[in-house]
């Protein structure tokens, strides 16, 4: 459904033509083009089109330092996905210190 003068991002938004997974990497990157439409709704300008990519790691902390984590067809799980799980939420949260 379209509806002038609503927007976005995250879990609250079910994208068309096909809904995405409710997963953070989505979010992020849905941010900045929120940021964009919000600025550009008050000002007059045209909007931006969110195009989501197709394929992305995601990674489920599983505690004891474990995690299950998978891109594409590729499945895995242990320490190592934890360990890349914790560099890569500790190097997000480093951006915004």
């Amino acid at each position: 459904m379209d509806a002038d003068g609503v927007f976005a991002a995250g879990d609250c938004l079910h994208f068309v033509p096909r809904p995405l997974p409710k997963i953070g990497v989505f979010a992020v990157r849905e941010a900045p083009i929120l940021l964009h439409n919000l600025r550009a709704s008050l000002d007059g300008r045209s909007l931006e089109t969110f195009t989501p990519q197709d394929r992305y790691l995601s990674i489920l902390n599983l505690g004891n330092r474990r995690a299950l984590a998978y891109r594409g067809r590729l499945v895995w799980s242990g320490r190592l996905a934890w360990w890349l799980k914790d560099r890569n939420d500790r190097r997000w949260l480093d951006l915004y210190r």
